[in-house]
């Protein structure tokens, strides 16, 4: 699993960087329209391309496929491929007078993107560990050097950004696609296959995109009603949030997927169960203290990744999305194996519109009555309706173990930890602030280690392990 969600973790904390750097160099109107468009390209990937490789990791091992459902996949999705980008290109022939060209980079954003991530599953499903690595890592660095290049000798804007980030993405999503379809072939379309991959993962493609959509509801909403700055304000607190939070854990259920389902396959539900507690203490170990930083340090981060320019605005919204951010993880990356191991996506999908329906109801008006602000308060509210949902209705097709032992041993140190967030946050000086945040982290590890909290004493004993070969070779 560390191949496939390691890198994750870098790629997440690269994109984090990336994040910094566009919001200092575009400012908060320019970030605004970038935010939007690669929202917009994301979300078109999961509704035309999302059902495809939820059912590769699904049934690569199924035996009803024959082990035939990845080549058919990468088929299906070949030809998927070639309409959208038909569609572009008479896009851009018959409407050459749009102004900047928004939809139309949003579009070629897709194309990328959905390259880069059908490329990613073909990679996971066959267990090529360090192909995966490098194709997530690779990403964001090449589309940080682009970026740079672009800005410094162009001068370049959203436009500019939008582009560097599309050719790193398609670069890599090519090179990933190749590999898979080396090992696994490409197969033609078959209607059996496709219609249940479809049944199957339609739903969830509109699962994954849910968060999103919700985003781009809510910023529309905010442009709406204030302006653009305010919109990029809030995306940069929102992007900061996912992709510190609700991002790692939901890679984490990615990268634990393919085996979760494999051993469910083979072995039945009591050994998956099994596997299922133990992910789950990994899943708490990566989003619980950064969510606690980010509620009870939000001054302090706004102020040393978004300096003067945005960190007033991004400050207050941070406690209120993170707390989404984690809450919508625990629904997207844990409690929802209970409709995805028993195939019961249409009911997950429906809870998600649901949900999705409400958020839209909420944000416009919590955005008229309470300004910005109110985004947050609207998909924290949507958060917390869909999670208790798809715990009460999940249990009926698949009881997943809620992990409580774990809550009641991270308890005690998450509290720790948001006392030294709390001070690091009523300190005036950022240095002192950061050594402050730096032992509350520390000290969390201490408690949970003393506590024989299961991930943390994994971790250790592996790298224990790992320490002893080095020296035993030596």
């Amino acid at each position: 699993m560390g191949w496939f969600f390691l890198p994750r973790l870098v790629a997440a904390a690269m994109m984090i960087a990336t994040l910094v750097l566009l919001t200092r160099l575009l400012g908060a109107a320019q970030f605004a329209r970038y935010n939007i468009a690669i929202t917009i390209g994301a979300v078109a990937y999961s509704l035309l391309f999302g059902w495809l490789s939820a059912s590769m990791q699904r049934f690569h091992k199924a035996p009803e496929f024959n082990n035939q459902a990845t080549a058919v996949v990468l088929g299906t999705g070949l030809r998927i491929a070639v309409f959208g980008l038909a569609v572009i290109l008479l896009f851009g022939l018959f409407f050459p007078e749009m102004s900047d060209k928004f939809l139309l980079l949003a579009a070629i954003y897709f194309i990328a993107h959905s390259l880069h991530e059908m490329g990613l599953s073909g990679l996971r499903v066959l267990r090529d560990g360090p192909g995966f690595a490098a194709a997530v890592v690779l990403r964001p660095m090449i589309a940080v050097a682009l970026m740079l290049s672009v800005y410094l000798v162009f001068d370049a804007k959203y436009e500019g950004m939008l582009i560097s980030i599309s050719v790193s993405a398609a670069a890599i999503g090519l090179l990933s696609l190749w590999a898979t379809v080396k090992r696994a072939g490409i197969e033609k379309p078959r209607r059996d296959f496709t219609r249940q991959f479809f049944f199957f993962g339609a739903p969830l493609a509109f699962v994954s995109s849910a968060t999103m959509i919700m985003s781009l509801v809510a910023q529309f909403s905010i442009a709406k009603f204030v302006d653009l700055t305010a919109v990029g304000v809030y995306a940069a607190a929102h992007t900061l949030a996912m992709r510190t939070i609700n991002m790692p854990m939901v890679m984490l259920g990615r990268s634990m997927s393919a085996t979760l389902y494999q051993s469910f396959e083979e072995n039945g539900s009591g050994p998956a169960m099994e596997q299922m507690a133990r992910y789950s203490a990994f899943l708490l170990l990566v989003s619980v203290p950064v969510a606690t930083v980010l509620v009870f340090a939000n001054d302090t981060v706004a102020v040393v990744l978004f300096g003067n320019a945005l960190n007033q605005g991004v400050a207050p919204h941070l406690p209120l999305l993170a707390m989404a951010a984690f809450i919508s993880g625990l629904q997207g990356a844990f409690f929802s194996y209970s409709f995805t191991i028993s195939r019961r996506t249409g009911v997950q999908a429906m809870i998600i519109t649901g949900t999705t329906l409400l958020h839209a109801a909420l944000v416009i008006l919590f955005v008229v009555l309470f300004g910005p602000i109110g985004a947050s308060f609207a998909i924290l509210t949507s958060s917390i309706a869909g999670l208790a949902a798809f715990v009460a209705l999940g249990r009926r097709y698949q009881k997943v173990p809620i992990p409580f032992g774990h809550a009641r041993r991270l308890f005690p140190a998450m509290v720790a930890l948001a006392l030294a967030a709390t001070a690091a946050d009523n300190t005036q000086s950022v240095s002192i602030s950061l050594v402050l945040i730096g032992l509350g982290l520390l000290l969390f590890l201490i408690l949970l280690y003393i506590q024989k909290y299961w991930a943390i004493r994994s971790l250790a004993e592996r790298i224990f392990r790992r320490f002893e070969t080095i020296r035993f070779a030596e």
